[in-house]
């Protein structure tokens, strides 16, 4: 715990001296923030961990550039789209903001169809993926199931 504690702690220092650089174009690209958010959850619902407020403030800022940023590119939207939705999910149940829960599972159904074809398989064809997205949906599910509000159905 000590070690991820330290990488958070490192993270939110980096940014607040402004000394990104490059590496904000990959830190801060919607499918990484999506993984962050996601993990960072994982990590404080699992070891019961309280958030600081500097933690709290790191989480609202990447859930704005997230919302701002969702990987919508019309017919090209692809598998990262559920990815976003997912930390949405995660961070409005982590949250107990049923708004940002709502906009997880809206953008997800909205976009679905663009993804997988009727039987469920990832249009892409990755076998990979969709094992990754097969996770994801299970992830969104149980989410969702916690929250007391809908299972989803892809």
């Amino acid at each position: 715990q000590f070690w991820i504690n330290n990488q958070i702690h490192n993270l939110i220092s980096i940014i607040n001296k402004k000394k990104l650089n490059e590496f904000s174009k990959i830190c801060f690209h919607p499918y990484n923030i999506s993984e962050r958010l996601s993990n960072l959850i994982t990590y404080y619902i699992l070891y019961k961990k309280n958030l600081t407020k500097e933690a709290y403030n790191f989480i609202l800022y990447d859930i704005k550039i997230l919302l701002n940023n969702l990987e919508v590119n019309g017919y090209r939207t692809g598998n990262h789209i559920i990815n976003n939705c997912r930390a949405l999910i995660y961070c409005g149940h982590f949250l107990n903001n049923k708004k940002l829960i709502d906009i997880g599972v809206n953008v997800f159904l909205k976009q679905n169809q663009k993804i997988f074809f009727e039987d469920g398989f990832l249009k892409d064809g990755s076998t990979h993926y969709h094992f990754l997205i097969t996770r994801w949906i299970f992830e969104i599910n149980s989410l969702l199931k916690l929250s007391f509000l809908i299972e989803v159905n892809a």
